[in-house]
This record gives C-alpha cells, sequence and structure tokens, in this order.
C-alpha cells in the first residue's frame, strides 16, 4: 500500500493502542513546526497525523491490516484487530458511515432509560484517565510541586470564567523548588448536576505541557471534523479521549462526546488526582467549541512562558 501508517509512527502492526500514541506523541514532539523550523518538519507532521487518525479508529486500522495482508499476498498475516477486541463492526463494513455500527440495546447492563447521567461520563472518564495515568511509561514526579503562594515569581497568569454557567479556569506558570523548575499550575472548577461547585487541579513540567497541547489540538479537531466513534454507549457515543499525566500524581484528560439525543458533540474536562474518589477530589465540565479553542490558547502560551 502507498501509505502505511504503521512505518510513518514507526511501530509494529501488532502495537496496542498506548504504544502507538506514546509513538505518536514523541514524534510530535520532534517534528512539530512550533519546535522543528526545517522544511520538512511540516510535511512530516501531516504525515504523522494522518498515520495516527487512521490507527486510532479501529475500523480504518483494520481496513489496513487487510490491506497490508492483501499485499504480502500470504495468509499467514494476523490482523491485530481480529483478537485484540476493538470496535464491533464486521470487517467486511464500509467504514464510511458511523451510523453502521450497531448500538448497544436499551436492555444493556450499560443502558440508562432517563437519558444521559453526568455522574456516570465522569466515572468512565475519571477511570479511563487512571487507567492511562498507570501506563505513562515516563519517569515522573510523584511528589506534588508546592503550589503558589503570596511570594511565588510568577511567569504567566491566566484566568477564563463563563459567569452564566459558573466554570472557571486559571493557569499559572511560575518557578518553583530550589532549582527554581517551572511549573504550570491548572485550576479549575465547575457545578455539578447538582448545582455543587467541584474543584480540581493538575501540575504540570515543559513536557506535560506540551502533551496537554497537542492532546486539546487533536481534541479541537475531532470536534469539528466528521470523525467515527471509538466507543459506542447507550446513552452516548466517545469519539475522543486523552490524558496527560501530571505531577504529583495529578493528570487532565479530555473527553468528546456525542449524546444520543443531541446532534452535536461536545467536549468534556476532566482535572482530578490518581485515584480521587469523590467529586471534591477533581472536576469534569462541559466545554464548547469556542471556550476549548480559548483554553488552547491559554495552555499555548503557557508552554511558551515555560520554554
Amino acid at each position: 500500500m502507498d501509505f502505511n501508517p504503521y512505518k510513518v509512527l514507526a511501530v509494529d502492526p501488532s502495537a496496542d493502542p498506548d504504544v502507538i500514541a506514546a509513538a505518536y506523541r514523541a514524534l510530535s514532539k520532534k517534528f512539530h513546526p512550533d519546535i522543528n523550523k526545517t522544511p520538512e518538519a511540516e510535511a512530516k507532521m501531516r504525515d504523522l497525523n494522518r498515520a495516527y487518525d487512521i490507527l486510532k479508529d479501529p475500523a480504518q486500522r483494520r481496513q489496513v491490516d487487510a490491506d497490508l495482508a492483501r499485499s504480502a499476498g500470504s495468509g499467514s498475516y494476523t490482523s491485530r484487530s481480529s483478537s485484540s477486541g476493538y470496535g464491533t463492526r464486521p470487517a467486511s463494513t464500509s467504514y464510511g458511515s458511523a451510523t453502521s455500527r450497531p448500538r448497544p440495546s436499551a436492555s444493556s447492563s450499560s443502558s440508562r432509560n432517563t437519558g444521559p447521567d453526568w455522574s456516570g461520563f465522569s466515572d468512565s472518564l475519571r477511570k479511563s484517565a487512571e487507567n492511562i495515568y498507570n501506563n505513562v511509561r515516563n519517569a515522573v514526579d510523584d511528589i506534588k510541586p508546592n503550589p503558589p503562594n503570596d511570594t511565588t515569581l510568577y511567569l504567566l497568569q491566566k484566568r477564563l470564567e463563563d459567569s452564566a454557567s459558573g466554570k472557571k479556569i486559571k493557569v499559572q506558570v511560575y518557578y518553583e523548588g530550589p532549582g527554581n523548575r517551572k511549573i504550570c499550575n491548572v485550576q479549575a472548577s465547575a457545578p455539578n448536576q447538582r448545582g455543587q461547585v467541584t474543584t480540581g487541579e493538575v501540575y504540570l513540567d515543559n513536557a506535560g505541557m506540551f502533551d496537554l497541547t497537542l492532546a486539546v489540538a487533536e481534541a479541537e479537531r475531532t470536534l469539528q471534523e466528521a470523525t467515527r466513534p471509538i466507543e459506542m454507549h447507550a446513552d452516548h457515543d466517545v469519539y475522543f479521549r486523552q490524558a496527560v499525566r501530571g505531577l504529583g500524581k495529578t493528570y487532565i484528560a479530555i473527553e468528546i462526546i456525542k449524546k444520543t439525543r443531541s446532534p452535536e458533540k461536545e467536549a468534556l474536562l476532566l482535572i482530578g488526582e490518581k485515584n480521587a474518589r469523590t467529586e471534591r477530589d477533581g472536576v469534569i465540565s462541559t466545554q464548547s467549541l469556542t471556550r476549548l479553542q480559548q483554553i488552547d490558547r491559554i495552555f499555548k502560551t503557557a508552554l511558551e512562558a515555560m520554554r
């Protein structure tokens, strides 16, 4: 085949999704035009984005595996998706239409007859984010940095508030500790479905901040473009999910979903700590495209301040 996404990302065809995601992030750090100013970086980044978009979609990945098997001209090639349980679409189904995937029936254990349950989404996203946190292979500092105080030297302070919804997000870049390392502290608060204000925060170093800006940019693209869901539930479909591991067992995650009865996709943002078990230890909030773009600009500004 003309375009082999496995070769572009330098991963084996049997690689798990977390390995593919890690390879994409690592190569993005090397070839992203904001960092790499060589003429070929932009074209390389386009190939990386294309390859990752293909391999993160179970149906497209199955098609790639089938194409590679035919190109090899041998029946010995085994599609990894046939034994990994990714997706529910039959192999013969075209991946041009998202509606061809069977939706779980209302009698399934995950169904809800009363409409979307936001607490359920929170639990699902929190569990997924913690799983990603546990699977991150990079060594990070598990000691939570000191929070800003009255004597803190700030490199950046940004705040975004929505008075109508009560959602707030605050981003601070500052020097911390004896070595004066640069830390980004992201704090957020939002009312839950019962009207109670929940809060959460994450601490990020330079590498974590870079991963976060990539994740938000990809979430924006998923929110705007016609893409296939990666998970389907009785009351909502998931189109994108990514978590970034922070310092001191904190993390930030973003998920793009579409509720069954809604025509539009929306973003969910979660900020919390590993093994948090109450809403007091983390916050989850919905974000429109406009607000997500505003958050993206703040995060990119913070990344620049940390360089």
